[in-house]
């Protein structure tokens, strides 16, 4: 399983939809803090500027919170985080059950924009053979 940031960063796995990946560094060490990685001195210094003196979670945290403004790409992450929660993390389901990725929004417009993200990042492949985006 690739960490998130690898799978955000390689366009042939989520990288495509995100673009340039030096404009996401912030949210590429949130993450992979979140994730409980471990972080360059780089990715622990962009860390200290949006949480201060705390030090990353020594293992993956239940939720993240983050509150961050305006067009700082809330969406995208949200839509990347859905598509990397389904594809590259393994789940214990049993047999029968159908395992589905939730995402909240505040309102039906913000949840029409996640959707239409997370189709961005979906391209059916090998590891994500057997599951459904919709």
């Amino acid at each position: 399983m690739p960490a998130i940031d690898e799978a955000l960063r390689d366009p042939a796995l989520l990288g495509s939809a995100l673009g340039d990946p030096a404009s996401w560094q912030t949210w590429l060490a949130v993450l992979r803090a979140a994730f409980g990685l471990g972080l360059t001195d780089e990715q622990q210094q962009l860390l200290v500027g949006v949480t201060g003196d705390r030090k990353p979670p020594p293992h993956r945290v239940r939720e993240l919170w983050a509150i961050v403004g305006r067009r700082s790409g809330k969406s995208r992450m949200a839509a990347a985080l859905a598509v990397y929660q389904a594809c590259f993390v393994k789940h214990h389901l049993s047999a029968g059950e159908r395992g589905m990725v939730l995402v909240l929004a505040a309102s039906t417009d913000q949840a029409r924009v996640v959707f239409g993200l997370r189709r961005l990042f979906w391209k059916p492949r090998r590891s994500c053979a057997r599951r459904s985006p919709t």
